[in-house]
């Protein structure tokens, strides 16, 4: 079959595309992969494991015959046949560092001692407060900083850029590292940001060389690592400094399983394999999948008159509603699809959490 090249920049990207339903047509199988694979990186299987990261974190993955994975690391043991949980947790509440412009994609925070590793905050989500124009935005990068607790400014010594200094009252070597951005409390001029000098020498680790001009209002005060977000769509309003936020990290970037009980936290999914601390894993979130019945019940599961619901539990089993009510606010697994008539539970629920 010869294709019109032509028609391939309007192919791409459209719902159900013309190479798509032709790959269909001519019984060529088609995985579906959003997000994807990193640079360098290798294809990992829904039912392998890596020790490597191979692809960005919540990529999603639609099998041929309509199952769905998306990519997860493992903040504990995860076994497969048994729900695996969100366990991340709030990363930061805390004012903006810097005014934020209508339409700007990046915003500054100080870090007020809590360590940023460069990315880590991928696909996770900003939480701008306000009054009337709420802004929620999904984060897409963010620099590193070290945790840099807000240090007493003993002296500043004035100087054009690249000369001028900051004396601390504290041992800061270690948090201010060289190329870091720093920011002055209350600093008008400059707009209170500075970046350590990538040469900086630190005089008995108190003294700290900037890269910009060192000017007259900074000689007194406090000074902070800044971290810079970088968000996936622009925000739709002005913020000013010190406007409240909140950061929660990528949901899929601390899931923890392997029948680990808690009746506090949602379910992810089930994993395509065992997965061990620190690993990286497919996790399905939609369609057929065995899921481990039984747990806080004494019953079997599905082999009563339409019991065909079933919840996870706090142990990542599953259970009926007729067992556990969903009045008590336990998750939807998703329905048994077999016929039961043995009172052996089901073997394959169709799973529907994440399509």
């Amino acid at each position: 079959m010869r294709r019109d090249l032509s028609t391939l920049d309007r192919d791409i990207g459209q719902p159900w595309s013309r190479i798509i339903q032709e790959a269909f047509k001519h019984g060529i199988d088609c995985t579906i992969m959003q997000g994807g694979l990193l640079p360098g990186r290798e294809v990992q299987g829904i039912h392998e494991v890596s020790e490597t990261q191979n692809y960005l974190l919540e990529s999603r993955l639609m099998t041929r015959d309509g199952r769905v994975f998306y990519y997860a690391k493992a903040g504990a043991a995860c076994s497969s046949g048994i729900g695996c949980k969100f366990y991340g947790t709030l990363k930061f509440d805390g004012g903006t560092a810097a005014v934020v412009k209508i339409g700007e994609k990046t915003v500054m925070i100080r870090n007020d001692g809590i360590t940023f590793t460069k990315d880590e905050l991928y696909g996770g989500y900003l939480l701008l407060h306000h009054v009337t124009n709420m802004q929620n935005r999904r984060i897409i990068a963010n620099d590193a900083n070290p945790a840099a607790t807000a240090g007493a400014i003993a002296a500043a010594n004035i100087g054009a850029a690249g000369a001028g200094s900051f004396e601390i009252t504290a041992d800061v070597a270690s948090q201010f590292t060289k190329g870091t951005k720093i920011t002055v409390y209350d600093s008008t001029k400059n707009d209170g940001f500075y970046t350590v000098k990538a040469d900086a020498v630190y005089t008995s680790k108190t003294t700290i060389t900037v890269e910009e001009a060192v000017v007259d209002d900074t000689i007194d005060g406090n000074i902070t690592g800044v971290v810079t977000l970088t968000l996936e769509e622009g925000l739709s309003g002005d913020f000013a400094v010190n406007n409240w936020m909140e950061i929660l990290p990528n949901p899929y970037a601390d899931l923890r399983g392997a029948k680990l009980a808690n009746e506090k936290v949602s379910h992810a999914g089930i994993p395509g394999t065992e997965a061990a601390l620190d690993d990286y894993f497919w996790v399905q979130t939609w369609g057929p999948c065995w899921i481990e019945p039984g747990g806080g019940s004494g019953g079997s599961v599905g082999d009563g008159v339409n019991e065909r619901v079933v919840v996870f539990v706090g142990d990542g089993s599953v259970n009926s509603v007729k067992d556990i009510f969903l009045e008590t606010g336990y998750q939807v697994a998703g329905f048994i699809i077999e016929n039961n008539t043995v009172a052996t539970g089901p073997p394959l629920v169709m799973l529907q959490i994440r399509p």
